[in-house]
């Protein structure tokens, strides 16, 4: 199943989805955090922009459901060496 399929078989189910992003760049500054969408064209045009300014790692994943059934999301968190 393609990304996009999975994006639209949650969208189906719940009416959003929930994508987890982490990014780190070059100085070792990090980012993580969820965001919710309803709109999977909005989600792959910021996820393709996100991507093309990545300084170092990035990436955007579908948030899964845990056992009790919650979405686990990343919880927000912006820092790094810059901190120190």
């Amino acid at each position: 199943m393609t990304r996009r399929e999975r994006l639209q078989k949650q969208l189906d189910i719940d009416g959003f989805f929930w994508i987890n992003f982490y990014s780190r760049d070059c100085d070792g500054c990090s980012t993580e955090k969820a965001v919710k969408y309803t709109d999977i064209d909005q989600f792959e045009r910021e996820d393709e922009n996100n991507g093309m300014n990545a300084e170092g790692p990035y990436h955007a994943n579908l948030a899964e459901r845990n056992e009790a059934g919650e979405f686990d999301l990343y919880e927000y968190y912006n820092g790094g060496q810059w901190e120190n």
